[in-house]
């Protein structure tokens, strides 16, 4: 069968069919993109633990008290800021 034919019998297919199988790709796609989305999110928590818990260990090793507090204070924002982006990034993938 030469590839002219192929493309012809492709166009007389049915056009309930040929959406169909666009609609089945598309929601593939969608669900990876969902997923992966999911996978970045979950590093980005990670991330910024990871940079919270370096705040946190800087701020024991210094022995000045106003930057003990500060580096304290940003790592508690860091680890207030990653929960609730991460909530709300979670609540809009979920619809």
């Amino acid at each position: 069968m030469t590839q002219e034919m192929i493309m012809s019998e492709q166009f007389m297919q049915d056009p309930e069919k040929i959406l169909a199988g666009m609609r089945d790709r598309h929601e593939h796609v969608f669900a990876a993109s969902r997923q992966t989305s999911f996978q970045i999110l979950d590093v980005w928590e990670q991330t910024l633990s990871a940079v919270a818990e370096s705040q946190d260990k800087l701020a024991a090793m210094s022995e000045v008290d106003w930057l003990n507090r500060l580096l304290r204070a940003q790592a508690t924002f860091t680890r207030e800021l990653a929960d609730a982006s991460g909530k709300f990034a979670r609540e809009i993938l979920q619809d």
